[in-house]
């Protein structure tokens, strides 16, 4: 299963009115779908961060709220752990 880390998690005044579970910086989430949605951009649904359903004017009918691709980077805590040394070192 894919896991992605969060790297932006600042959402609009709109956002936090129409969905309940958010995405955290720093935190790994597993991908449970990846679509495409009507404005072409790619929206992530997170296993982790199950949210009701609601209409979307958009799709034209209720639907899971998605969080854009681009709040996150592919998890992969080998090449993530690497740099958290490298930069360590760099401090020292």
């Amino acid at each position: 299963m894919n896991k992605y880390l969060c790297v932006n998690d600042s959402f609009s005044e709109k956002a936090k009115q129409l969905i309940k579970n958010f995405p955290v910086f720093g935190e790994v989430y597993t991908l449970a779908q990846a679509r495409k949605e009507p404005n072409g951009r790619i929206g992530f649904l997170l296993k982790e961060l199950p949210n009701p359903y609601f209409f979307s004017p958009s799709w034209g009918e209720s639907v899971e709220p998605s969080f854009d691709s681009s709040r996150f980077i592919e998890w992969d805590p080998e090449t993530l752990e690497m740099e958290i040394h490298e930069e360590q070192y760099e401090t020292v």
